[in-house]
């Protein structure tokens, strides 16, 4: 307790004592104003009205008796405003509650704790404890069948279905900034990449004899591309969170990762898949695009290469798929659901690619040892054009607009080509504006910026290029 204010307070409470005490009568007293014997109007300022012993009592009585009574001991012996010999104020001893009543109210206060629902951390603290507990192969949870952690349910084996089923609960805590540095902070994302290798071992890891036996199986690759949706939730747009994943490698790891599905679907001649690549592209993307340290190993690793090896095969796989489904009755057999599924996964990988490395070269133009790395690859300088943007244009634009105005891709086949894809825009575009079937802001965008880069093209180059490139 603060003496300094102790004092103050019980210093006013004197003054409000003594006031009331100069006002208090003695029995029997009626005071009388001190006046002329004349008679003088009621409005005259020197006019009090008598008082009798029984209003200033009453005066009193709106008081607290108790506190009334506490002034009047403090006033009768000062002493009590002495601090004690800890600088106390007051006797806090004689406040002390029952020990058994005590002992009741912390009961009650727990017990109403065990009901509330625990909060974010607790709940991503706990899945990343079941999930390492699990890999580790010693693991028993609760459950009730469904995605929501039951903590009142009877305990029973903690299986991969399970595991699956957290993991998937997991991202919806992470969206939020504060819960996904917390999440990193649980080192959650060592504790993922652990549970990674076991559905999904790496063709150079001396651990795939001890697999599980769901290893680069359909429900191997669930559980593998649903860890790199949670590592991609929690670091989308979260520098602080981005910075512990450096901490892990995890740039090297999901290039080592796309370079292994690669080479299997090569060695193979196996399908990607489409949910896997989606998510390990949509991780890296976010770790690397704004991150100095990411884009540095990125390079590091070989990475545009690795990228540019899968952005082909994906290209080539999708293009036997719409000609296979473009040949293809709806009812034929042969095109499954999970088929098209992987079709429709693996497009969405292709638009992150693709915009990942547009993202890249522009939000970097002035780091130059992070912008060439595609820049100065006249592979990706061609890829773009003729394999990224028909398919989508409006990222691959803006990375042919900073490539031409800075002097890259500027080889006759790539603006020959460039050319044709951006008619090929334009008169798609114009067309669907004339149906009246679009009308959106965004197909406006992508014509108004086809239509300026074709200008450009025609205007500065004219059939002729400059193959010298300028620095930035």
């Amino acid at each position: 307790i603060n003496i300094n204010f102790l004092r103050l307070l019980l210093l006013l409470l004197l003054t409000i004592s003594l006031v009331i005490s100069a006002k208090e009568p003695e029995k029997g007293v009626v005071i009388v104003s001190d006046v002329d014997e004349k008679k003088e109007d009621d409005t005259s300022p020197q006019h009090v009205a008598p008082q009798t012993t029984d209003s200033a009592q009453n005066n009193l009585d709106v008081l607290n008796p108790q506190l009334v009574a506490a002034l009047r001991q403090i006033n009768d012996d000062p002493s009590y405003l002495k601090p004690g010999p800890n600088g106390e104020m007051v006797d806090l001893s004689q406040f002390q509650m029952d020990p058994q009543k005590l002992e009741e109210m912390i009961e009650i206060f727990d017990w109403i704790e065990s009901q509330l629902p625990p909060d974010d951390p607790q709940q991503i603290q706990e899945i990343l404890n079941h999930v390492e507990q699990h890999v580790a192969g010693n693991r028993t949870a609760q459950n009730n069948g469904t995605n929501e952690i039951n903590h009142t349910a009877i305990d029973a084996i903690y299986d991969d279905e399970q595991l699956l089923a957290e993991l998937t609960v997991l991202p919806e805590y992470l969206h939020q900034v504060d819960n996904g540095v917390d999440f990193m902070k649980m080192n959650g994302v060592p504790i993922l990449l652990n549970a990674y290798r076991k559905y999904n071992p790496p063709l150079s890891s001396t651990a795939i004899s001890n697999a599980s036996s769901t290893t680069n199986t359909s429900f191997g690759f669930k559980v593998s591309s649903q860890i790199m949706h949670v590592i991609g939730v929690a670091t989308q747009n979260n520098p602080n969170a981005i910075q512990y994943t450096h901490q892990s490698q995890l740039v090297p790891f999901i290039v080592e990762q796309l370079n292994d599905i690669y080479t299997r679907c090569k060695r193979d001649d196996s399908r990607m898949n489409g949910q896997l690549m989606n998510n390990l592209i949509f991780t890296l993307s976010s770790i690397t695009r704004q991150s100095s340290i990411g884009l540095q190993n990125l390079d590091r690793t070989n990475g545009p290469k690795i990228l540019y090896k899968c952005a082909k095969l994906m290209r080539t796989e999708l293009n036997e798929y719409m000609d296979r489904y473009a040949s293809t009755n709806d009812s034929d057999a042969d095109v499954s659901n999970d088929e098209m599924e992987n079709y429709t996964n693996l497009k969405r990988a292709f638009n992150k690619l693709v915009t990942m490395v547009s993202d890249i070269v522009v939000l970097n133009r002035n780091s130059l040892e992070y912008s060439r790395m595609f820049l100065q690859n006249n592979k990706w300088c061609y890829f773009m054009i003729d394999k990224g943007l028909p398919y989508h244009p409006d990222a691959v634009l803006q990375f042919v607009n900073d490539a031409l105005e800075r002097n890259y891709c500027v080889e006759h086949k790539m603006l020959t080509t460039l050319k044709q894809n951006l008619k090929k825009i334009i008169e798609t575009e114009t067309d669907t504006d004339a149906d009246m079937e679009s009308d959106d802001d965004f197909d406006d965008f992508v014509l108004t910026q086809s239509t300026n880069l074709l200008r450009y093209i025609e205007k500065n180059f004219n059939g002729e290029t400059d193959t010298k490139k300028t620095e930035l």
